[in-house]
């Protein structure tokens, strides 16, 4: 599942924060709000936001 880290403390939880809670941050994003630019045999999906 997407995940999209628009916080510092978001970032923080991910990284360092156990499994159980670092996995409460995933979301289903709201349509149209992330957007597919390249394919390849490992398809990655950026969203690009300054959080600092």
């Amino acid at each position: 599942m997407l995940m999209t880290l628009t916080t510092p403390e978001e970032v923080d939880t991910w990284m360092r924060a156990p499994a159980e809670e670092s996995l409460r941050l995933q979301w289903p994003p709201p349509d149209g709000s992330h957007q597919i630019v390249a394919r390849c045999k490992l398809l990655l999906m950026l969203s690009v936001t300054s959080i600092w």
